[in-house]
């Protein structure tokens, strides 16, 4: 429909990665000439292969969370496929062991859509038991190398896409209507093929994406005002002792804000350097309120670089990355 095409054009929400970080790119390059170097966050986080850029393992940083922090899960390397059971039962989380930006993340609910999942023969992939909490955020955490505590400097919180019925529009006719699903729509269509003519009672609700991605239609708004001096603590104590991580998203689901205040939540997911400020796609936010908000996520993540730097942690030569890069991209 041409209003969604419009609104594809006008709301940066909806623009590619690609296009909404072009004004970066000058920001991006006075940084790399003060670090003298164009790979310089990959100096942010030690720990992680490429400072988290790309090509990090999830299980790998799953496996230093808390046990009581951490969903349950199981890794399935390429080599391990004959004979292989989930230790858990259905519904549960499928994702690529180094994927990104949400795809092949699935929800399998039956042993028909986990072998259709194998079947996309992916080298290595991190199954999670499905955490049934409602509230899902992503922390934003930054700590400087030299202090022992990390803060949070962002949150964001999501909504997920709902069909509400008023007893009149079929679940076609809102995907048709609604821009988020419209977007998304092919997928949609696959997901409820069966129930595209649904009409729903006036109030009645149903999730259509239970997977908590921008890409999968999932509204991010800025929930910073979330935010307290024990959260903090919660996650310092969670986060802290991982090796080598400093700066990054931590995606978690808790059961309330009461809960929430009380540091009481699950680990998700854990991002590095690749992490965006996804908190700016709130609608109040003007295009130039977001890029203010990525510039000073950039700038912390650039003083940290510059301390691992200097403390010995060397960024990656380009003689290395450029391969290694393209090859992540090419198998993408």
């Amino acid at each position: 429909m041409i209003k969604h095409e419009i609104k594809k054009i006008t709301h940066y929400e909806y623009w590619s990665f690609w296009v909404f970080y072009i004004p970066m790119i000058p920001i991006y390059l006075w940084m790399s000439l003060r670090a003298r170097s164009l790979l310089y966050f990959t100096s942010t986080n030690p720990g992680l292969e490429h400072g988290g850029l790309f090509n990090y393992s999830k299980f790998k940083l799953q496996e230093q969370i808390p046990l009581k922090n951490r969903p349950e899960h199981q890794f399935l390397g390429q080599k391990d496929r004959e004979n292989f059971k989930v230790k858990f039962e259905f519904p549960f989380i499928a994702k690529p062991d180094f994927g990104e930006r949400g795809k092949y993340v699935d929800i399998i609910e039956n042993q028909k859509q986990l072998d259709a999942y194998l079947n996309y023969n992916l080298k290595d992939i991190l199954f999670q038991e499905y955490i049934e909490l409602p509230l899902e955020l992503g922390l934003f955490y930054a700590r400087f190398p030299h202090e022992e505590q990390g803060k949070i400097i962002s949150i964001t919180a999501k909504k997920f896409l709902y069909f509400v019925g008023d007893g009149k529009t079929s679940l076609r006719e809102f995907i048709e209507s609604d821009s988020r699903a419209y977007f998304n729509k092919s997928y949609l269509y696959m997901k409820f093929h069966d129930k595209q003519e649904l009409v729903l009672p006036e109030g009645e609700k149903i999730i259509l994406e239970e997977i908590g991605n921008h890409n999968r239609g999932t509204y991010f708004y800025d929930g910073s005002d979330l935010n307290s001096p024990i959260l903090e603590q919660k996650l310092n104590e969670v986060l802290k002792p991982i090796d080598g991580f400093y700066f990054g998203r931590v995606d978690i689901k808790t059961q309330s804000l009461e809960e929430l205040e009380k540091g009481n939540f699950k680990i998700l997911e854990i991002n590095g350097s690749n992490s965006e400020a996804t908190h700016v796609f709130d609608e109040n936010y003007s295009l130039i309120d977001a890029y203010k908000e990525v510039y000073r996520h950039l700038k912390v993540q650039h003083k940290i670089a510059l301390e691992n730097i200097k403390a010995g942690h060397k960024p990656e030569s380009l003689k290395h990355f450029i391969p290694k890069l393209a090859n992540f991209l090419f198998k993408a």
